[in-house]
């Protein structure tokens, strides 16, 4: 391979691991006061609490989480799941229990498969809660710390034991701090970038032949 393949080709890769490159985090990392609860609705088999929030960057959501509340040990497993606020669509579930890992005061499991969610869009993170489950949310924080998103408003289901749905409720508080997400930033290329790349595969075309 001559001196001008190499350059052509350094080039090209450089330019591919600039646009793909991304950086795994914990979205939300902190919060501070507010209440515990155990349910919404008394008595009720499965209510979802949470946040709206829009993302600030294109993200690729690859784990979902829920609290411990406060470094207590979780009793019982909890569905959490993502959803796209303008279709309602849920768009990624898991079942979290407390053998999975622990960051940030939240246990987190691995999805099946990675969610992409486009900057600029609002999506919904819930947690189920069940009356006898022995485990606790916090409402109404006075602050909430994240990266690459911002919370919008706390939710919960408009009545009792509906199970892992859409919660249709808006709150007027911050949030109800159950869920919570790890993602990646993506970088998606833009024209010029696709351009450069295009160009620079050209060239190693045209120097094999």
């Amino acid at each position: 391979m001559n001196v001008f393949k190499r350059v052509v080709l350094l080039c090209t890769m450089g330019l591919l691991i600039n646009t793909f490159s991304v950086s795994a985090s914990v979205i939300l990392t902190d919060y501070s006061g507010g209440s515990t609860f155990g349910i919404y609705w008394g008595g009720s088999t499965g209510d979802v609490v949470g946040y709206k929030f829009t993302a600030n960057e294109n993200l690729t959501v690859t784990s979902l989480g829920v609290t411990d509340a406060s470094d207590q040990v979780l009793t019982s497993a909890h569905w959490v799941g993502l959803w796209e606020v303008s279709s309602q669509n849920l768009l990624a579930s898991i079942l979290v229990d407390s053998g999975d890992t622990l960051l940030n005061g939240f246990h987190f499991a691995d999805l099946s498969s990675s969610v992409f969610l486009n900057s600029g869009s609002d999506y919904l993170l819930g947690a189920l809660y069940a009356n006898d489950d022995g485990d606790s949310y916090v409402s109404s924080p006075s602050s909430v710390t994240a990266n690459h998103i911002t919370i919008l408003n706390g939710v919960y289901a408009t009545s009792g034991s509906l199970g892992l749905v859409y919660p249709q409720g808006d709150s007027s508080n911050l949030a109800r701090i159950g869920p919570n997400m790890i993602a990646t930033i993506t970088q998606v290329p833009g024209p010029e970038t696709l351009g450069l790349i295009g160009l620079s595969m050209l060239a190693m075309r045209r120097f094999r032949k």
